[in-house]
């Protein structure tokens, strides 16, 4: 990764000296000018990452400086350096959109430091969120794409679909998850996604449509986009909603509600903690309800998109060794334990194709943690 580039504009030749090397020090490419003229010459040829400006220049102030990098240079955070404590020109300087203001003597170098890295640690915190701003933008251009096609054809919907499923089987550390889905129309009135946060949380989304329609292709291609928003925004280590489900849910029920298509989504969503051995969820209808090696889990509130004020309540369970997660959009004979190595319908005696009123997903998430591992 490229050093970031800070370029420092003083006219007292041993202060200049003394800044340059404390920054090169700190890991720092840095550019040293003595006169404004300079300085704006050296922003207009370079790509500088901060300026720190003493405000008494002998060809010009550091205010002038300021006001034309806030006009030409909108995010480029400037530090000023004060020889005086004329507090007139401190607060000037802070209006016109300084990042800091210090004050000559600088008796500590950490001083400097601490507002060079504060000002940068700003600058980059905004590149992020315009990066993120404008993938949200993209991805919501690529949805609006997508709505479009869908509105043509339901063929060309149940190839999004189709597109959008993940992987049948995925092994993970120790655990293993596959899911089936058998659909009985054009689209499928299913949903299934999943995602491995990091090496100690996976996320698993379930969602079933209340009508098979045209809305059903739309409603996968939303829910997808909403499951992708706060996953490009997640940090390992950080706070996030995908790890809470019932403000996840939450989440999705206001997204949804937005979205003015007044067709409720019944869904459940897990997240597995292999850290803690733990398997956190919440369920909004989802019927019939998973069984976590045998015992059912709890039904839920209400579908999301229906009700602003429905909230979602996390439950918690221990995923021991050897446990299963076992779901269904409909009530099936589970045959314990299953084998993590073998399709759900082969195990169950179910045909996979033909036979069908309505579409059927499967789903398993099988913990083969062993003991030496526990």
């Amino acid at each position: 990764m490229a050093r970031e580039r800070i370029l420092v504009v003083d006219d007292e030749p041993v202060f200049l000296r003394l800044l340059v090397a404390f920054l090169r020090r700190l890991d720092f490419d840095v550019v040293d000018v003595t006169g404004l003229e300079s300085a704006m010459a050296v922003l207009a040829q370079e790509d500088i990452d901060l300026v720190l400006c003493d405000l008494q220049l002998g060809d010009g102030s550091g205010l002038a400086l300021l006001e034309q990098v806030r006009d030409a240079y909108l995010d480029l955070p400037v530090v000023l350096i004060s020889g005086t404590a004329n507090m007139e020109d401190v607060t000037k300087a802070l209006r016109l959109g300084a990042s800091d203001v210090l004050l000559k003597p600088i008796n500590e170098l950490a001083m400097v430091e601490y507002a060079v890295e504060s000002a940068l640690e700003r600058r980059r915190l905004m590149r992020e969120n315009q990066r993120l701003t404008e993938e949200l933008e993209a991805a919501h251009v690529e949805l609006e794409l997508n709505l479009r096609m869908l509105e043509e054809s339901k063929l060309a919907g149940r190839e999004i679909q189709l597109q959008m499923m993940p992987q049948g089987c995925f092994r993970w550390h120790e655990l293993t998850l596959r899911y089936q889905l058998f659909s009985a129309t054009e689209i499928a009135d299913q949903f299934i996604d999943y995602v491995a946060l990091d090496d100690r949380y996976l996320a698993v989304l379930v969602g079933r449509f209340t009508h098979v329609s045209s809305n059903s292709a739309f409603l996968s291609v939303l829910l997808k986009s909403l499951f992708n928003q706060p996953l490009k925004q997640y940090r390992s280590g950080e706070p996030s909603v995908l790890l809470n489900p019932g403000p996840f849910l939450e989440y999705l029920n206001n997204e949804l509600l937005k979205s003015q298509l007044e067709q409720p989504v019944r869904a459940t969503y897990f997240l597995v903690d292999r850290e803690k051995h733990q398997l956190h969820y919440a369920n909004a209808g989802y019927q019939p309800v998973a069984l976590l090696s045998g015992i059912a889990l709890k039904g839920g509130q209400a579908p999301l998109g229906m009700f602003e004020w429905s909230r979602y309540q996390t439950e918690t369970l221990d995923f021991v060794a050897q446990g299963q997660l076992l779901l269904a959009n409909r009530a099936v004979e589970w045959r314990w334990p299953l084998s993590p190595d073998l399709s759900l319908s082969e195990q169950l005696s179910l045909p996979e194709e033909g036979g069908r009123d309505d579409d059927l997903l499967l789903m398993g998430l099988f913990y083969q943690r062993t003991a030496q591992a526990s």
